[in-house]
């Protein structure tokens, strides 16, 4: 029942305002790919911006059929996110018992990393639960010698490196550290190869078919994406915070001390299972460290490499906090609430963490609305200093329009409006869209608008006109008037120069809304709101 209980708390956060959540950035890779080719040519296209093989077929699958969606695009890794809440927990049992298999539940349950990862259109959460499940089958199968396990594992190696390459070096060095050092599945190396012989054939082949195309074909990309990171600037203590899910300077001190007490537990009484947890974390993340990908000196770009090691870390607090609130009750008087420690502990993270923040509610990103939860500015960093930096860096305008100030207000005096704002034109890039710092001051539903009008060329980052393959909830057109009011729509907001209300120069925000506007003017009446930033139009005024 308590399991029930935790899971039941973990789906509510990969939920929460899941449809309302706008397609962007890296959620685009897919979908960009669609646009410019046929979606069988994935199958031997690595791309340079790794749309994910497997994914990009899914959506053109879903394209071609019943229409690509927000929901459909994030389908597979929300799938994968809330699978993981109860299959992992119950793979984990036998090996740590009902404690601590409790606590990784609820640990894994509230991990803005793992959160995050469930609800975005990419393949971390499914690579996340693929990886780890071959890991903890193939320790199962050492144990009880079933057939079923082992094949269970080979097929969760085979796909794993095939939603992301990176993962090779943690699912191939699981079953390298059992053969090598595992003396359950047989006294000597080759015996204990013959044990699994036609397990490993079998992924072996499955990869040499969904891996060999790509690599054949497209090496190049390989190439071009490594060597150029610059790992020795990798933050280490900000990837850390992400990994340990908070940004208290207090807290994320006393989760790594619950991973060191978990590991010497492991070390004492679990020491196979320890050296099958650790090999392939360290040979995931050496292997990142070598090859240097682009951009990994990012926090979030290197954790997201590596996430599979997210579930080892969890596993570890989880049995450092049990042997915590043991301890404790030897030495603490009669009456000590046996799990006090363990339970506090998740508490605080849950509570003070980036998605709640209840001590800092204007840093909460589960505030309503919050139509940007993926945004970079709260996934990148959880504490308010290094948020508040990133915006000042990237995303924070100069001056805002006052045209915002007024919808707070019109909201202030009848709370129960339902105002949604289409703001155009956009970029997709998080470092580009202010617009989530907009709807903090506001605080009305907001979505997105393309600009360009029915004929004209496409511009980058948005979707053609009358394309039936895309259904997406929170794109319109701007100037199909009957579309927006068809959606609810009751302000369209243009931005005459986005680029030149950030702080940075952006070259692809450069989009001429003049002949947009003059098109809004005939069919709608002037604007509601004009100055030297942005023009709105009110649709309830012409309705």
């Amino acid at each position: 029942m308590a399991l029930l209980a935790v899971a039941a708390f973990g789906v509510w956060m990969r939920l929460e305002q899941l449809g309302s959540q706008v397609l962007a950035d890296d959620e685009w890779h897919a979908l960009n790919f669609l646009l410019e080719r046929p979606a069988h040519e994935a199958l031997w296209r690595f791309g340079i911006s790794d749309h994910s093989i497997p994914m990009t077929l899914l959506d053109g699958l879903l394209a071609n059929t019943i229409g690509l969606s927000e929901l459909g695009m994030r389908a597979l890794p929300l799938a994968c996110g809330l699978a993981a809440l109860v299959l992992l927990p119950v793979m984990v049992h036998r090996h740590v018992g009902t404690k601590a298999t409790l606590l990784f539940a609820a640990l894994l349950a509230i991990s803005p990393l793992h959160v995050y990862f469930s609800r975005y259109a990419r393949p971390y959460a499914v690579v996340f639960l693929l990886a780890l499940s071959a890991l903890l089958l193939l320790e199962r199968f050492a144990q009880e010698r079933r057939q079923p396990l082992a094949w269970g594992f080979a097929a969760c190696t085979a796909l794993a490196p095939w939603f992301q390459p990176v993962a090779l070096p943690f699912v191939l060095a699981a079953p390298a550290s059992m053969l090598l050092f595992d003396r359950r599945l047989g006294a000597s190396l080759a015996a204990r190869v013959r044990s699994l012989a036609p397990q490993l054939a079998a992924a072996a082949l499955v990869l040499a078919v969904l891996l060999g195309p790509p690599i054949l074909a497209d090496f190049e990309t390989i190439r071009a994406r490594s060597g150029h990171g610059r790992i020795a600037d990798l933050d280490l203590a900000a990837a850390w915070r992400l990994l340990a899910g908070t940004g208290r300077d207090w807290l994320a001190p006393l989760v790594a001390a619950a991973v060191g007490v978990g590991l010497l537990t492991f070390w004492r009484d679990r020491a196979p299972l320890l050296r099958l947890l650790l090999l392939p974390s360290a040979a995931c993340i050496a292997t990142i460290a070598w090859t240097t990908p682009v951009a990994i000196e990012v926090p979030i770009v290197a954790v997201r490499y590596v996430l599979p090691v997210l579930g080892v870390l969890l596993l570890f607090a989880a049995c450092g906090l049990e042997r915590i609130d043991a301890w404790l009750s030897s030495i603490a008087p009669a009456r000590w609430p046996l799990h006090l420690p363990s339970a506090t502990a998740c508490v605080l993270l849950a509570a003070c963490g980036p998605l709640l923040s209840l001590h800092d509610e204007r840093n909460a990103v589960y505030r309503r609305p919050n139509d940007w939860m993926h945004h970079g500015l709260y996934q990148y960093q959880y504490e308010a200093a290094d948020r508040a930096q990133w915006m000042a860096e990237t995303i924070r305008p100069a001056h805002s329009s006052r045209f915002y100030q007024q919808i707070a207000r019109e909201l202030r005096k009848n709370p129960a409006a339902a105002l949604h704002l289409v703001e155009a034109p956009w970029n997709l890039a998080w470092d580009a869209s202010p617009f989530v710092l907009h709807q903090g001051l506001h605080r009305a539903r907001t979505s997105i608008g393309f600009v360009h009008r029915r004929g004209e060329p496409r511009p980058w980052a948005e979707l053609p006109w009358d394309d039936r393959r895309f259904r997406f909830a929170n794109f319109v057109h701007v100037a199909d008037i009957d579309e927006l009011r068809r959606r609810g729509v009751t302000h369209v907001v243009l931005h005459r120069d986005l680029a030149a209300e950030l702080p940075v120069e952006h070259a692809r925000i450069g989009a001429d809304i003049g002949p947009l506007v003059e098109e809004l003017r005939t069919k709608l009446g002037p604007p509601c709101h004009e100055d030297e930033l942005l023009v709105a139009f009110d649709l309830r005024a012409g309705s």
